[in-house]
């Protein structure tokens, strides 16, 4: 049962920091056993958001929520790669469409201001991929240090990103450019990606908590042009639950057509995230 408070919470995969002066809630995704979208990451984040929106309906303490990663060079690498593989095999299409469906059911709480004029905010400073971007880009500020890696992968095994990211960003850049985007599996940097418009704000390598701070203390002295400006661009280009779950249902009809060769890649790139992990774990460990 959700408690009253936000902060009474228990989490055994963020860590939360509240700074009170700028009424800003910082959670930390700790990305154990790997940085991913894991089930069990997904139902905390969705107690969370929960139970801003229960303690703000009564005691308003939030005004800002910033998404970061509390492991050093990643911030997220996107979806459980191990969990699309298996109901693949399986044909366990409704699991996977559940997965999919708690994913870009918080992407749109982001989006929405979790319906209560919450800004909320993405601090890359780590690399982003897949649906870690994704979750990033549906957040209504993101902000990166320079030189992390960016990127949709999911086009190198026969896939594309289905939990939102075409719809975020057709907000922020042109249709065409999103496809040669989506199409090219590369990684980009952050830099190229404010250069396109997708990342609006830029901070040096290490200056991440210092931007978000600055941020908020310019934004809050114009918060209610800036929201409203915000929910004017909703309403010119609305992003929907209907859409939004259109486009899921595409991507779980295309994941379980994928063949063994698609699956065997993206076995390679789930081994690959354990290793990346295990790697960063290991270095913190030396300090």
């Amino acid at each position: 049962m959700i408690k009253s408070h936000f902060l009474d919470l228990d989490f055994g995969e963020l860590d939360l920091e509240y700074d009170s002066t700028r009424r800003a809630l910082w959670f930390y995704m700790k990305g154990e056993p790997v940085p991913c979208f894991t089930v069990s990451l997904l139902k905390e984040l969705g107690k969370l958001f929960n139970g801003i929106k229960e303690t703000n309906q009564t005691d308003r303490q939030v005004d800002y929520l910033i998404a970061a990663s509390g492991m050093q060079g990643i911030y997220n690498l996107g979806g459980d790669l191990k969990l699309f593989r298996h109901c693949v095999e399986t044909r366990d299409r409704e699991t996977l469409r559940a997965y999919a469906y708690s994913c870009l059911n918080l992407g749109y709480d982001c989006t929405t201001m979790l319906e209560q004029d919450i800004t909320t905010i993405a601090l890359i400073e780590g690399n982003a991929l897949g649906g870690g971007l994704e979750a990033a880009l549906s957040c209504n500020v993101v902000i990166a240090e320079k030189n992390v890696r960016l990127g949709f992968p999911e086009i190198l095994f026969n896939l594309f990103p289905g939990m939102g990211a075409y719809t975020y960003l057709r907000h922020r850049i042109h249709v065409s450019a999103i496809e040669k985007l989506l199409i090219s599996g590369r990684n980009y940097t952050s830099n190229e990606f404010y250069e396109m418009g997708i990342v609006d704000v830029l901070a040096d390598e290490g200056k991440g908590h210092a931007a978000v701070d600055d941020f908020i203390d310019h934004h809050s002295k114009q918060s209610n042009g800036r929201i409203a400006i915000h929910k004017a661009k909703l309403l010119s280009h609305p992003i929907t639950l209907g859409e939004l779950r259109s486009i899921t249902n595409l991507w779980v009809d295309s994941a379980l057509q994928l063949d063994d060769k698609s699956l065997r890649v993206m076995e390679r790139l789930s081994r690959a995230q354990v290793r990346r992990t295990e790697k960063l774990v290991n270095a913190k460990r030396t300090r």
